[in-house]
């Protein structure tokens, strides 16, 4: 009869860590399915960022150039030293 009260013991111990366990397991996806879903909007905007930083440096780039030409103008029209 003892041995009988002990497995129940026993038995109900198991069973409150199993529902420990479950919520745990449940808690660690919900987390994870938050962090993804923080990746993927960190990961969107990185691209986003590198998509702005290209067509900036293209824009650098290209004023450089006029830059470049305008000097380059000013200095042949500019008056003559002797």
């Amino acid at each position: 009869m003892q041995q009988l009260q002990q497995l129940a013991s026993e038995r109900t111990t198991l069973q409150a860590e199993n529902a420990r366990l479950k919520a745990d397991l449940e808690a660690a996806r919900k987390e994870r399915d938050s962090l993804k879903a923080t990746q993927a909007a960190v990961a969107q905007r990185s691209r986003g960022a590198e998509a702005e930083l290209a067509s900036a440096a293209g824009e650098k780039a290209r004023l450089e150039g006029e830059l470049a030409g305008q000097k380059q103008r000013s200095r042949g029209t500019g008056p003559a030293l002797s």
